[in-house]
């Protein structure tokens, strides 16, 4: 299998302005034709329409091109003064030029080709410039690899894109799978092919980021309210503070009017820890349409018909062994680099494609030999495999019953290709376990697990397999017993 190794940096897309539309557009400089011509391609007149009328806006992009092919190109830019802007015929402007008509024709010709090339530099600059100004509002990857990305992004641009769906994008999967950074490299595909985007914005709930060897810290729940979050989008999108006489719901009204005038793509992080998720729901329907949301959350809510939702698996093993070996190329462990496949293996049985897993495993190469590595992740020995287990997993444990600690436990004994319904029932119902699960239960159970995406559904419409992560597996062999002593 093939890895899926992308880099973060966007690369604009091409400009497609043929000659003859410059041409088109030069004829129609008294008669306001400009914008027929070449106003759907360029960026640079969507820029500036709004700002001044549309034949005046044009007229000024036009003369400003003429004004930098005359720095470098004195020629061609008389010609196409003369021609087009003052209006004379060609045969005045080549007897006034001293021209032959054939000569006259080629060199308006390429004096044509030469302003289209200006025009295009002009609108690849304006496009850069907008691109960095709103990337600069998205939280930066902890990483520069990207891995198995592709996918999911070719998927979700055409959501983004369409103008009749795809109003709320939600991420979901467990901790360290790579929600934020599918969410962030999400958003600037799209504000870097559509210049349609006006502005972005990005809230996040996050409270803590991962550490390997800092105490170890959940995400404490419910940190955020939805007034809070009104408030931040406030600030970024009207780029002020709101008055201190305006109430949430003033606020909410101001936003949804701007939201309505301009087509905004606001990311909201770590939605689960939210204080009230349903609320905030019911609030992003009064900001949609054209604006859209980018959700991530380690929970999945099924209950609103408004939301397209993205449950993100772990990478399969050939991507996983591929950031392995990028993350040590990058900090320069040239063992693990040259390593082969075979010898990768063993980390992806024991953690599998957990990228943040993944990255703690290379940073302790740099210590301890990967056997050590592999067997404190196992064992929960270390302070950093503590780390790991409790920012993926303390807060979701927490908030399981017992009859969906008991399941979780008991998916232990499934196989990695996934167990039906059915075979779950057989492994909860062994006589001899002091704890069964009845069918009613082992329903809600799993529907609570899958909501946390502890355990992933796979399959189709007449078949369900439930399975769970390597990491998972690794973190119910030992640290979850540690959770439960009393």
């Amino acid at each position: 299998m093939t890895a899926d190794l992308t880099s973060i940096t966007q690369v604009l897309p091409a400009i497609e302005l043929p000659p003859a539309d410059v041409r088109r557009a030069l004829n129609g400089w008294h008669n306001g034709g400009v914008a027929d011509a070449i106003g759907h391609r360029l960026y640079l007149f969507e820029r500036a329409q709004p700002v001044a009328g549309a034949r005046l806006a044009h007229n000024r992009i036009l003369q400003q091109a003429l004004d930098e092919l005359a720095r470098t190109h004195a020629e061609s830019a008389q010609i196409l003064h003369l021609r087009f802007l003052d209006n004379f015929t060609a045969e005045s402007v080549a007897n006034r030029l001293n021209l032959a008509p054939a000569t006259f024709y080629e060199r308006q010709k390429t004096a044509i080709s030469q302003m289209t090339e200006i025009l295009c530099q002009m609108d690849t600059q304006a496009r850069q410039e907008r691109f960095n100004q709103l990337e600069q509002r998205l939280e930066r990857p902890q990483s520069s690899h990207l891995v198995g990305v592709t996918e999911q992004i070719d998927m979700l641009l055409p959501q983004l894109a369409s103008s009749d769906r795809g109003w709320i994008i939600s991420i979901e999967g467990i901790g360290g799978i790579g929600k934020t950074t599918l969410a962030g490299e999400l958003a600037r595909s799209a504000i870097c092919h559509d210049t349609s985007w006006e502005n972005v914005a990005w809230v996040t709930a996050r409270q803590n980021n991962f550490h390997a060897h800092a105490e170890s810290a959940a995400d404490a729940p419910g940190v955020l309210t939805v007034g809070e979050l009104l408030e931040q989008l406030y600030v970024q999108l009207m780029d002020q503070t709101p008055p201190p006489t305006m109430d949430n719901e003033q606020m909410l009204m101001s936003l949804e009017h701007h939201l309505r005038q301009h087509k905004c793509l606001i990311i909201i992080d770590n939605l689960e820890t939210l204080a009230d998720v349903e609320v905030l729901l019911s609030t992003l329907r009064r900001l949609i349409r054209p604006s859209k949301f980018i959700l991530t959350s380690r929970e999945s809510n099924y209950v609103d018909n408004e939301v397209f939702h993205v449950v993100l698996n772990e990478l399969n093993e050939a991507n996983a062994i591929e950031l392995v070996r990028a993350e040590a190329r990058a900090s320069n462990l040239p063992e693990v680099v040259m390593a082969t496949d075979k010898q990768l293996r063993s980390i992806y049985e024991t953690v599998g494609g957990n990228p943040l897993a993944l990255r703690l495993i290379v940073g302790q190469l740099h210590i301890f030999d990967l056997n050590q590595v592999l067997s404190d992740l196992k064992e929960a020995r270390s302070r950093s495999a503590e780390s790991l287990y409790t920012f993926i997993f303390r807060r979701l444990w927490d908030h399981l019953d017992e009859t969906a600690r008991c399941l979780l436990i008991a998916m232990l004994f499934t196989s990695e290709q996934g167990d039906t319904l059915a075979e779950l029932a057989d492994i909860c119902s062994d006589e001899e376990d002091e704890r069964t699960l009845s069918a009613e239960e082992l329903r809600a159970g799993l529907i609570q697990l899958v909501t946390f995406n502890l355990v992933e559904s796979r399959g189709d419409l007449f078949e369900r397999r439930f399975t769970i992560h390597n990491l998972t597996r690794s973190f119910l062999h030992k640290q979850v017993k540690v959770w439960q002593e009393p």
